[in-house]
């Protein structure tokens, strides 16, 4: 049961990441690297790593195995820290 729940949450991590690419791809959004998004959040490029593989923040995967995030992305993340911090 384990497996099966790791190969849906890794299809659901690998279909996020296509209809992010899909959605970028059609509206031309600027993309930031892993680096750039570790900056703007003060942490480091594995925890946007790790951010990525939870499925936390979606993500396109080049096929060299780099990530860029779309800026879309990142300020929903943002808006969900402010949101938090507030209450």
């Amino acid at each position: 049961m384990a497996y099966l729940h790791a190969v849906d949450s890794s299809f659901k991590i690998g279909l996020n990441i296509y209809l992010v690419f899909m959605l970028t791809v059609e509206t031309r959004e600027r993309l930031l690297t892993t680096r750039e998004v570790a900056e703007i959040f003060n942490v480091t490029r594995h925890a946007v790593d790790k951010w990525i593989r939870t499925g936390r923040i979606a993500a396109i995967k080049l096929p060299g195995g780099r990530y860029r995030i779309p800026v879309s992305e990142v300020e929903k993340i943002w808006r969900q820290l402010k949101a938090t911090e507030s209450q």
